[in-house]
């Protein structure tokens, strides 16, 4: 398997980890207390979870041969970007206080941490892949 083609899917199955990881807390936790969850920083992961689905599409697009791959590793750069710079601050910031409060489930704690090693991950392997395409 080519390098190309190993960046582009690592990049697409981070990007569709943090799609799971944002829509997780819908089937934990009530509404009330996933918007207090979400809306720690000016705008929460929901929105990276939008960049995150177009960026994978990019990624599939190019690695099946349908997008320009330089293009497409501009796109899925950019937008790998504006994730990390949503998730991780985010994550950050929220109170682990607010976390304990949100579900009874022990191992949700992790939640949030899991959601930046996504994006990170988005983020490397969005790198990586513009890296070998460029």
């Amino acid at each position: 398997m080519a390098a190309d083609r190993r960046a582009a899917q690592l990049g697409t199955a981070s990007a569709l980890a943090v799609l799971v990881l944002v829509g997780l807390p819908y089937a934990v936790s009530s509404p009330r207390a996933i918007a207090v969850y979400y809306g720690g920083g000016l705008v929460g992961p929901p929105l990276a979870g939008l960049f995150a689905a177009v960026a994978a599409i990019a990624l599939l697009g190019a690695e099946r041969g349908r997008t320009d791959p330089p293009l497409a590793a501009g796109v899925a750069v950019v937008l790998a970007l504006l994730v990390a710079g949503l998730v991780v601050p985010w994550a950050v910031g929220v109170s682990p206080t607010l976390v304990a409060g949100l579900t009874s489930v022990a191992a949700f704690a992790w939640h949030r941490w899991l959601l930046a090693l996504a994006a990170l991950a988005l983020l490397a392997g969005s790198g990586w892949y513009a890296w070998v395409v460029v």
